[in-house]
């Protein structure tokens, strides 16, 4: 193998090492943000409920 070659070769597993990282971190983002946006519309409810039930109970 041609010296250019091997540096195609190594750029090209750069770039795909890179791309495969960076939708790691996106897919890994995306979960995390679900989990934690359901955990606050979750508080979100019950402080609504709570707020709700004491301006009711006045």
């Amino acid at each position: 193998m041609k010296p250019a070659e091997k540096l195609y070769c190594a750029r090209c597993l750069t770039i795909l090492g890179i791309v495969l990282i960076l939708f790691l971190i996106v897919v890994i983002a995306d979960s995390m943000s679900t989990l934690w946006l359901e955990d606050m519309e979750r508080e979100l409810a019950t402080s609504l409920e709570i707020t709700s039930g004491a301006i009711a109970g006045r």
